[in-house]
Formats: C-alpha cells, sequence, structure tokens
C-alpha cells in the first residue's frame, strides 16, 4: 500500500528439537524485533516479552489478557516482595499501597493471593518501575528519582505517590513526559 510502512515481525524462538529421548521445548526469546521499511531506509525495534520487572510470573505473560487474568488470580506476598524490598516499604506502607489494613498483611500467607485491587496496584507499579528502569538506565538511578523530591509532582517524593491509583497516574504521567523529552 502506497505510503504505509511495511512491516514485519520477527520473533526468535528456540526452536522445539527432538534429540534421543529429549524433547528441547519452544521457548520465546527475550527479546523481539520488528522492522519498519520507509522510504528505503529500514529501522528495528526491540523490546523484551512480558509485563514484569520485579514481578517474575509477569515475565512469561503476552498480552493485557493474559495479564488480567494475572490480576484476578492475584498476586502473592512472594510475588510483590521485589517490589516492596526494591521501593523499601515498611509494613504500613505496603498495606497502604495495597489498600489493607496492617492487621491484614499480617495475616497474609507467603502462598495466599493479596487481592484483585492489591494485584493490579502492584503490578502497575512494577510495569512503572520498568519504565523508569528503562528509561534512567538503572535501577539505582530510578531509585535515586523515586526517593528524590520533585517540584512537578507538587514538592514531593515521587515513592510517596505510589501508595494509591491517583498518586501512581501522577509518578506515571511524569516518568511518560521524561521519555518524550521533558525534563522533571
Amino acid at each position: 500500500m502506497k505510503g504505509m510502512a511495511k512491516r514485519t515481525a520477527a520473533k526468535e524462538y528456540n526452536l522445539s528439537v527432538q534429540k534421543g529421548s529429549k524433547v528441547h521445548e519452544a521457548k520465546p526469546a527475550a527479546y523481539h524485533t520488528f522492522s519498519i521499511r520507509r522510504k528505503g531506509k529500514l529501522k528495528q525495534f526491540s523490546f523484551t516479552q512480558g509485563y514484569g520487572h520485579f514481578i517474575a510470573v509477569l515475565k512469561a505473560v503476552k498480552n493485557e489478557l493474559e495479564l488480567r487474568e494475572k490480576v484476578k488470580e492475584g498476586l502473592t506476598p512472594i510475588d510483590i516482595e521485589p517490589i516492596k524490598n526494591y521501593l523499601q516499604l515498611s509494613q504500613s506502607r505496603l498495606a497502604e499501597t495495597a489498600a489493607v489494613s496492617e492487621s491484614t498483611v499480617s495475616r497474609w500467607s507467603a502462598s495466599s493471593p493479596i487481592g484483585k485491587s492489591a494485584s493490579a496496584q502492584f503490578i502497575k507499579i512494577d510495569q512503572l518501575i520498568a519504565q523508569g528502569v528503562e528509561l534512567f538506565g538503572s535501577e539505582e538511578a530510578f531509585h535515586e528519582w523515586l526517593t528524590s523530591t520533585n517540584l512537578a509532582l507538587g514538592n514531593v517524593k515521587p515513592l510517596d505517590l505510589l501508595v494509591d491509583p491517583v498518586g501512581l497516574d501522577m509518578v506515571e504521567a511524569a516518568v511518560d513526559a521524561m521519555n518524550q523529552g521533558n525534563v522533571l
């Protein structure tokens, strides 16, 4: 079609190969690439599969329907432990972020679901962390930004806004703005 970019998606897979009695499973590579050719110039883009940065169970998620199922199933305290550690959340901050009481957090068992709304909040936080790490170049650099006061966010530390959906949206908007070249 004239004027339209010719798109080719190239997914790399380790193919199933049967050798003797061993079967090697097909697994998608960590990176997928796609190419766009416009006016004779080829530009390639790469992206990682999955939605998670710290939440390991999200790394296998391929689309938003699967992500929705993960929210419905609910994450476990084990799933969110890396986020808790990265953000250095106390039990009271963890409870506030999950929108539950501290006594509820203390009753969570390692493998029991934490609930849909808490799961959705931590998934969004994990996605924000993935964006921030990509933008800032390292977990340490993004953490430093999260823990520094930010004039554009009302002279508040972005970390302090992650405890509720509205605050999380504000921090996401700030990270998105920086991705677009704005300085915050």
